[in-house]
């Protein structure tokens, strides 16, 4: 008997290719993400640096350079923090975008991989009735003989 062939196996190929390409933009949104997050993080500790440093430098007498100089500071570490969350606010719409299109594509590539799985099951027991009847059929050869 012949293998078994899926009819809709191009299908099934291209919304497994869909869903794969789905993956690989959410992988390159989501490492965009976790960079902006490394850099927001790396940010938070040194603000928290010069933070301390401040504080240290508000012992004694008071140098009002100084002081200018760590206000500014803290205004450009505040406005690149701001920036940051602004871009990873800007990639959340993208991001749940594309997981939602993912989700979709895998419940599409889902219901082909069923469809191919009971015509599976059915090939397989047509197969099993088709050796069934040509067992049969030589035992009965060989009863008349």
């Amino acid at each position: 008997m012949k293998q078994f062939a899926f009819r809709l196996q191009r299908l099934l190929d291209l919304r497994c290719r869909e869903e794969r390409e789905l993956q690989q933009q959410l992988a390159a949104v989501d490492r965009a993400r976790a960079g902006l997050l490394a850099r927001l993080r790396d940010l938070e500790a040194r603000r928290r640096g010069t933070r301390d440093l401040r504080r240290t430098a508000l012992v004694g007498p008071l140098a009002m350079a100084d002081l200018r100089m760590h206000a500014g500071v803290a205004r450009q570490q505040d406005a690149l923090a701001s920036n940051l969350v602004d871009e990873l606010a800007r990639m959340e719409p993208t991001r749940r975008s594309l997981r939602s299109s993912l989700a979709k594509a895998m419940a599409a590539r889902r219901a082909i991989e069923r469809l191919r799985e009971r015509a599976f099951e059915r090939w397989k027991r047509d197969r099993q009735r088709h050796e069934r009847r040509a067992e049969q059929d030589v035992v009965s050869q060989g009863a008349m003989a």
